[in-house]
């Protein structure tokens, strides 16, 4: 008895020094619209402490600016503003260090301009007061910067493209140590090769560093759109090893792992890279880019692969893809859902941003899909620190009244995808919320859950009242047969867990 009573009162014991030292930490849920009569594209975004900062770029009818913006933690906007005005400039990318936080503006490389085209600002934290700024030196180079990262808290890393008067474009990395700002630039570019070429995101990895690039060292210059390559690089930052990515034994039909590739370092012996590629399920399906996770092992080895998304459209990476918040066991991975190519300007359909949340092998856990029915591509996926993730991107609608369409949409989201808060009684939900397809349908009904997840019931009647069809829909995608059922039209209600509840109909070909 007493040994009986000794275990409650220590397990009471840990249950009060839990409540007492435990701190909850308050998942954010919010989406914002920036809409204004300039029209803005946000690059890049980092999370403080109490903030998320973004940078990017500002359009107006005869110029481009860098611009920047600082939001809240529970999304109301701080501040805006135009940066350091400089004609033709565009911030490409913000990063913190211990001391300070950093964003670099750079010059858009055509035409090709002489004079001062990238420049490093550092602002203070911490309390300090010794704000400065790094200038990119060579003239003849003219950069380009997708991506921004501080590595080891000691290196800066501003990556992407530059343009000189030889060659269109060329990859490189300037690399700054921020104990004595001392400056490096290496150049990737192949003289064999005149495909596109930069590099798009680096990590540290066994005392070396792993490089993502696109169509700069081991591409077929008669496969149009060059090759994915990943670069293992030593401690001079020489060239160790090349990987070619572009061709996994899972893709098909020599498509490629797409332009962008973001990495994450996993564990001592593995990384992930993610970005699109062409899924494996057939040569003969019209739209097979699918969004993909590949994790190698410290030989390049290919552990694991994995496909994220829906046969009925094609998906588009964000150009920083792939996110892991530090210590997470997960990751995730967004794009652009429904994209299309347009030459002739931005198109007008209607297109999803797509976040996938997986485990550090890759495997889903969960996949969501978010919309303000205009058409969206995401720039980069942030995870965060209350376990939820970010997503920055631009959203343009044709039908703007100013003729500044372009607007910036950001999606704060939950552990769970979830960006409203399903306990409101909204009664009526609205079907920009969930999506059936096709419509006609023949032997399948497809249904596609947008913006929140919820539990529903779904039923199928015919028109003379009586029920065909009953199943519940509790995953952010689901295929429902219908191969049963005879010709003609037919009426569905749609109800959640809360009682709110939609009707719609159906026509069975």
């Amino acid at each position: 008895m007493l040994k009986t009573n000794f275990y409650k009162m220590k397990y009471i014991l840990l249950i009060i020094t839990s409540m007492l030292f435990s701190i909850e930490v308050i998942s954010q849920q919010f989406q914002f619209k920036l809409d204004k009569s300039v029209e803005n594209e946000l690059f890049d975004v980092i999370e403080t402490d109490s903030t998320y900062e973004f940078v990017g770029t500002q359009f107006t009818l005869s110029n481009r600016r860098p611009y920047t913006m600082s939001m809240s933690k529970s999304g109301a906007i701080l501040n805006d503003s135009i940066f350091n005005y400089t004609d033709r400039s565009t911030f490409g990318g913000i990063a913190n260090s211990k001391n300070y936080q950093i964003k670099v503006s750079s010059t858009l490389p055509t035409p090709l301009l002489s004079g001062k085209n990238s420049e490093l600002y550092f602002n203070s934290v911490n309390g300090l007061n010794n704000d400065f700024t790094i200038q990119f030196a060579d003239t003849t180079k003219q950069l380009l910067i997708e991506n921004l990262k501080v590595l080891n808290d000691t290196l800066l890393f501003a990556m992407g493209f530059y343009a000189d008067t030889a060659r269109f474009r060329n990859a490189f990395m300037w690399i700054i140590n921020l104990n004595d700002t001392s400056q490096q630039f290496i150049d990737f570019s192949s003289n064999q090769i005149s495909l596109v070429g930069f590099v798009s995101d680096i990590i540290s990895y066994k005392n070396k560093f792993i490089a993502s690039t696109y169509g700069v060292l081991d591409g077929d210059p008669n496969d149009w759109g060059g090759s994915a390559e990943i670069v293992l690089l030593n401690q001079s930052f020489q060239m160790d090893t090349v990987f070619n990515i572009s061709f996994s034994q899972n893709t098909f039909n020599r498509n490629f792992v797409g332009f962008f590739t973001s990495l994450a370092q996993l564990d001592d012996n593995h990384f992930m890279i993610a970005s699109k590629a062409a899924n494996s399920r057939g040569i003969s399906h019209a739209k097979p880019d699918d969004m993909v996770s590949i994790v190698l092992d410290s030989n390049f080895n290919e552990v694991a692969l994995n496909f994220y998304g829906l046969r009925d459209s094609s998906a588009e990476q964000a150009n920083q893809c792939l996110s892991r918040f530090e210590g997470d066991p997960y990751v995730y991975i967004g794009g652009t859902e429904n994209y299309k190519v347009d030459f002739s300007g931005y198109p007008s359909d209607t297109t999803l941003f797509i976040l996938t949340k997986a485990d550090l092998m890759g495997n889903e856990i969960w996949t969501r899909y978010y919309s303000n029915n205009t058409n969206l591509f995401m720039r980069k996926v942030l995870a965060t620190s209350d376990g939820g993730a970010l997503m920055v991107g631009w959203s343009y609608d044709p039908a703007g009244p100013d003729g500044f369409e372009k607007d910036v949409w950001i999606v704060k989201v939950d552990s769970n995808g979830n960006y409203l808060p399903t306990s409101i009684k909204e009664q009526q939900i609205s079907n920009s919320d969930f999506n059936f397809y096709p419509n006609p349908l023949k032997n399948e009904l497809h249904f596609r859950q947008i913006n929140t997840l919820r539990n529903y019931q779904f039923e199928l009647f015919d028109v003379s009242g009586r029920k065909v069809a009953e199943e519940q829909l509790i995953n952010s995608d689901e295929t429902i047969n219908t191969s049963h059922l005879k010709s003609g039209a037919y009426i569905y209600h749609l109800m959640d867990q809360n009682g709110n509840y939609a009707t719609g109909k159906l026509i069975k070909e």
